[in-house]
């Protein structure tokens, strides 16, 4: 079946290159801050293609980086991306928990 084409965007590729070529970061660092294979964002650059789901962590990822670093803004930065991250993994889990719902409801 293969993988599933994601959503064209390069300029958000030309972001996460320029990010990384001015030497603020990496793309191992963003995939470990993001939560996501290596490869995987790797792949998605480099095809400027990108599933939503990595879309919206990138996009509040980089744009993080122009908040002030510190104060009230940075803990609220840090405190959506937690939501953010929570949000996801529920998002993750709900197919596993609607087949378990229905299984019990059937019995």
């Amino acid at each position: 079946m293969g993988r599933r084409k994601g959503i064209e965007d390069p300029d958000l590729a030309d972001r996460v290159g320029a990010a990384c070529s001015d030497g603020r970061t990496s793309l191992s660092k963003i995939s470990r801050d993001i939560g996501v294979a290596p490869s995987t964002l790797s792949r998605a650059v480099r095809s400027r293609r990108f599933s939503r789901k990595l879309q919206i962590k990138l996009n509040h990822h980089l744009g993080r980086g122009l908040a002030p670093k510190g104060g009230e803004n940075a803990a609220l930065a840090v405190s959506l991306q937690k939501a953010l991250q929570l949000i996801n993994e529920l998002q993750d889990l709900m197919p596993d928990l609607q087949k378990r719902l229905v299984a019990a409801l059937d019995t």
